[in-house]
């Protein structure tokens, strides 16, 4: 499990899975570990970033919609 922190807000950056340890759920007592960890530390949010997975609903995750600004050139001499 790799987080990031800033400002209040931690990150769950990618976690990984071993099909061998499923039934002990070791994702889930990381990730459980990590929300604890981030609300002793005073964080006001735990972010599982983008993607649509399954398990994230399950702690709770909300989709929040992105915004995206795109600035094109218009200097033609490029």
């Amino acid at each position: 499990l790799y987080c990031l922190a800033k400002n209040g807000a931690t990150y769950y950056y990618i976690g990984g899975f071993d099909p061998e340890f499923e039934a002990y759920s070791p994702g889930s007592l990381l990730i459980d570990y990590a929300i604890r960890c981030a609300i002793a530390e005073g964080h006001h949010t735990f972010d599982f970033l983008r993607g649509a997975e399954r398990y994230k609903y399950s702690w709770g995750a909300k989709d929040r919609r992105n915004k995206r600004l795109l600035i094109r050139s218009t200097d033609t001499a490029t």
